[in-house]
């Protein structure tokens, strides 16, 4: 071997060592920037970094939206419902999960009617007993009699008007006591035979040609004591008050005359 080969193989070997070191010093470099980096904190954002130098501003990162799940002061959070998932409102009550049966609401309760009269107050028939109590008159003896409620000295009163074989009473009965407020009574040629109060009204009606379902303040008086025995019969029918007197004993037309009502 001549010294020519020699010294190529030793050039030779000592580039590999050089490329070895060179590699080994790169690898170790690595590693300690490594440990650096590592070891140096990020700059927080908006913080001032320097370098070289040279100051600059660390980026400031907007944090992620997240929807709130909490209030403030640890409140429960407000949800929202979407409107196309909102069910209505069902007045039907849920099943029971556990025992599987379903509550019905209770039916609303109505209060029973009072069907009772109020206290104090009474009846045609009773104020009719009333009167005819006080005149020691029986209900058999009594003729022509006529009920009608009336309204004076502040107080509401039934007007009792009855007959008997030879006398007339005449009482005024309290409709809320039963208290008698007035009573009257004299001597009567009633005669035998009367009509009768509702008789007498259909004759008024049917002279004037209109129902009692169409006629207002209808009233009925006895006047068995005149020299002809009659009822008078008054009422209102379209704006034209109407009086009567009817024949106590054949119902006939004595008297009629119509009039403008005022109230």
């Amino acid at each position: 071997m001549n010294s020519s080969n020699i010294r190529m193989i030793v050039f030779s070997i000592l580039g590999v060592i050089v490329l070895a070191g060179a590699i080994l010093l790169g690898y170790f470099a690595g590693k300690v920037d490594g440990l650096q980096n590592a070891q140096t904190p990020s700059p927080l954002p908006g913080s001032v970094v320097q370098e070289d130098n040279k100051t600059e501003m660390a980026p400031s990162v907007a944090p992620a939206t997240t929807p709130s799940t909490t209030s403030q002061q640890g409140e429960a959070p407000a949800v929202t419902q979407n409107p196309e998932n909102q069910q209505p409102e069902s007045s039907t009550t849920a099943p029971n999960a556990s025992s599987g049966q379903t509550d019905t609401p209770a039916a609303p309760v109505t209060p029973a009617q009072n069907t009772t009269p109020q206290a104090g107050q009474i009846t045609e028939d009773q104020a009719l007993e009333i009167a005819l109590a006080d005149a020691g008159v029986s209900q058999q003896d009594a003729q022509n009699v006529i009920i009608q409620q009336d309204y004076s000295r502040g107080q509401m009163h039934y007007d009792v008007d009855f007959y008997t074989a030879n006398r007339h009473y005449e009482y005024e009965v309290n409709a809320t006591s039963g208290a008698i407020l007035s009573r009257e009574s004299e001597h009567s040629n009633t005669p035998a035979q009367t009509i009768g109060q509702q008789a007498a009204i259909d004759a008024a009606l049917a002279h004037a040609g209109v129902s009692q379902s169409q006629v207002s303040h209808l009233q009925t008086e006895a006047d068995l004591n005149d020299r002809t025995p009659h009822y008078s019969v008054e009422f209102v029918y379209n704006g034209t008050e109407y009086e009567y007197e009817i024949g106590a004993s054949d119902g006939s037309i004595l008297k009629h005359e119509t009039d403008r009502w005022s109230r």
